[in-house]
């Protein structure tokens, strides 16, 4: 199957053949085309959100997989559905499919861009052959002329030479990139009886004039830099060992329950399946002295915009480990500032402060009166 954008729905058939009820558990996980993992959609894992197969029947389980919109993330993706089920000698299962996401209109510009690459290339290589072949002519008391036609007949016999003229364009570089360093070469008086330099013309070279003289060796130049940036960024893009992604649970009922990435790492964590990242007991501690009830009841939303993966998850178990409840959790990809901010309803600020130090660098505190969560964090890309 083929995807302009990485926005695919998902269906999952679990067959029940015995006379008992089953509760198959795991997770589906969905890799690029060079095996980095670009979402996990876990099955059964903490609230039952797939629910129980009756014997003798088949389940369907529906969800929809968003992943990061990078154009760079392209190609064939792979999901593989592991579970696990039965109470007696936990039983295995695992399988996958294939799918493609080919976004057209991005894949023709990159597909442009190459062909033109290419016809770049090869003419600053002709450019190149074409200038060494006449420094060699030269070199033999033949010249050409614009039209292509030699004016003088060679002073040496026309045998080859081997391929060692090829470097002579460089050689011509260097000699003329020398050449810009030197120093006037004398100085004369002029009709007025005062001394001006005079400059001689095969041991001085301005640099405008040695920009002019070469300037289709920088744009080649410029050209292999914007190359390799492009294929380094590429590769660089495509093996991110992890990506954002959101996933969306679709119940029989028609009922939709949206998941997102730091979600899924914050059960990985608290499964062992991922280390947690701890901040030291001194660092930890709390300018506010509410009770177990109250931090309960706060809600607090956590938005990731670090650009690490699982920032806002392992924020928010440290927070559940000093008590509070964190009720939403999410990503922004554009999130483009260094500073994290903390905003607060009215009347908050207090509490607002005491949860600030659980975060490092700079920490921007504001009110808000229009949300509805008591605390909403944004943790900023300058969070270490």
């Amino acid at each position: 199957m083929f995807y302009q954008k990485p926005d695919v729905s998902f269906t999952l058939r679990f067959e029940n053949m015995g006379n008992v009820h089953l509760r198959p558990a795991g997770d589906i996980t969905i890799y690029n085309m060079f095996g980095r993992e670009r979402g996990k959609i876990p099955i059964n894992d903490t609230d039952g959100d797939f629910g129980n197969v009756l014997p003798k029947s088949v389940r369907r389980f529906d969800f929809d997989w968003k992943g990061d919109g990078s154009i760079f993330e392209i190609g064939k993706f792979s999901a593989v559905a592991t579970l696990t089920f039965g109470s007696d000698g936990r039983q295995n299962v695992s399988r996958s499919t294939f799918f493609w996401v080919i976004p057209i209109k991005p894949v023709l510009g990159i597909a442009g861009g190459g062909i033109l690459f290419i016809f770049f290339l090869v003419w600053a290589v002709r450019a190149y052959i074409r200038r060494a072949l006449v420094l060699e002519a030269e070199k033999r008391g033949v010249f050409v002329s614009k039209n292509g036609k030699s004016t003088e007949e060679p002073s040496q016999p026309e045998h080859a030479r081997g391929l060692g003229f090829f470097a002579e364009p460089f050689y011509e570089g260097v000699i003329d990139l020398r050449k810009i360093r030197n120093i006037p070469v004398s100085a004369s008086e002029n009709t007025d009886g005062q001394k001006e330099r005079v400059f001689g013309k095969e041991n001085f070279l301005t640099i405008g004039l040695f920009l002019r003289k070469y300037y289709k060796f920088f744009i080649f130049l410029l050209g292999i830099v914007l190359g390799v940036w492009g294929v380094t960024f590429s590769l660089h893009s495509v093996l991110t060992p992890e990506r954002d992604f959101s996933i969306i649970i679709r119940g029989e009922d028609g009922a939709k329950k949206a998941i997102s990435s730091e979600e899924v790492i914050r059960g990985e964590i608290g499964n062992g399946e991922r280390p947690l990242i701890e901040q030291s007991e001194g660092y930890i501690r709390s300018v506010t002295a509410l009770t177990a009830e109250e931090k309960r009841i706060l809600l607090i939303k956590i938005i990731n915009g670090s650009g690490r993966l699982g920032a806002a998850a392992e924020l928010s178990l440290r927070l559940e480990k000093a008590g509070y409840v964190v009720s939403l959790l999410g990503s922004v990809l554009e999130y483009g500032k260094q500073e994290s901010f903390i905003q607060y309803r009215p009347g908050k600020r207090q509490i607002a402060e005491g949860i600030s130090v659980f975060l490092d660098g700079d920490v921007i505190l504001s009110e808000n009166k229009q949300q509805n969560e008591d605390i909403s964090i944004t943790l900023g890309a300058g969070l270490r």
